[in-house]
């Protein structure tokens, strides 16, 4: 028998000795070799572990694993009847498509209770925008969610349209959320303007982190309407923006920042990174460093910019006395 089914089914054995364990953390990310029977004998342990409040599975590489393994995983959460916090990492599965995503939206359909979640899908090439969209609808239906960090897989297939299922308006307990796109070669501002309508007016969201990178047909206009969706989030406070080789991006970005800035009265803490974007010129670095120093009451301010290969844009940095890291 395989080390790593041994494991799992030792977990079961573990379940019925501690039956009042609260968390669990699962990581399987150097090098083991997985099979969908391997993620069966997972799931059966786990549904002993009935009281479990968070859990947290990093895999690695699943070159054998299927949407078959993961339906099976995902069957064995539902049985977590008062999970709080759930966290899903996977590597590198290329055997997984929308169907493991839609097991997956509809596990987490169940966990009533949650309130954190974390769903890292850093390298799914099968999966479309199809799968993300029923993903992002079931997170919609968790209304006492308060933090989310969602990475969704990077791939060049994805588009605007998967955008349009991230409708958070319903969780108003929402307090941090940490979205990342990376080589959405497809993403305009079209999917930008879908986002940001989302997410309007959340009450209580106070962390904000947006990551964009790699997405080479974003441009100055889906900006615009970041910062108008900044102006209309009543209670926050901590930022985090990076655009890494997002090449479409120039100067007229920061056209309409002065105004923005000027309603952010409570953030204590604003991240700004522009990395590679190779139509930035130090002439959009000075008027956004201008509009930065124009009575915005920020304790906090750290603004990066680097640019490799281009003669345009020297590499610079502007912060406040007490710079944010």
């Amino acid at each position: 028998m395989k080390s790593s089914q041994r494991v799992f089914k030792t977990l079961g054995k573990f379940a019925r000795l501690d039956k009042n364990l609260k968390g669990l953390f699962l990581d399987w990310t150097r090098g083991q070799r997985f099979r969908d029977k391997d993620l069966l004998h997972l799931a059966h342990g786990l549904k002993g572990l009935k009281p479990l409040q968070k859990l947290t599975l990093e895999f690695g590489y699943g070159e054998e694993i299927t949407d078959k393994g993961l339906c099976y995983l995902m069957k064995g959460l539902t049985r977590l009847c008062v999970l709080k916090s759930f966290s899903l990492d996977l590597d590198w599965f290329d055997d997984i498509s929308d169907a493991g995503l839609h097991c997956t939206s509809r596990a987490i359909k169940r966990m009533v209770f949650l309130k954190d979640i974390r769903l890292c899908l850093a390298e799914l090439p099968q999966v479309t925008d199809k799968g993300l969209y029923k993903l992002n609808r079931s997170l919609n239906r968790r209304i006492k969610l308060e933090n989310v960090t969602l990475m969704p897989p990077k791939c060049s297939k994805m588009t605007d349209i998967s955008l349009a299922s991230l409708r958070f308006q319903k969780l108003i307990s929402l307090r941090q959320l940490y979205l990342k796109f990376d080589y959405w070669k497809q993403l305009t501002e079209k999917g930008i303007i879908l986002m940001t309508q989302g997410l309007y007016k959340l009450p209580n969201l106070q962390t904000l982190k947006l990551k964009f990178w790699q997405c080479a047909e974003l441009r100055d206009e889906g900006l615009h309407y970041i910062w108008e969706m900044m102006n209309n989030l009543p209670s926050l406070q901590r930022v985090t923006l990076e655009f890494v080789k997002c090449w479409r991006i120039s100067d007229a970005a920061f056209d309409d920042m002065n105004k923005t800035l000027k309603c952010l009265a409570l953030v204590e803490k604003l991240r700004i990174k522009f990395y590679d974007c190779l139509e930035i010129t130090d002439h959009g670095l000075f008027d956004l460093c201008k509009a930065l120093e124009k009575g915005v009451s920020l304790q906090n301010i750290c603004v990066s910019f680097r640019c490799e290969g281009s003669s345009r844009l020297h590499e610079k940095a502007y912060s406040s006395e007490k710079d944010w890291r």
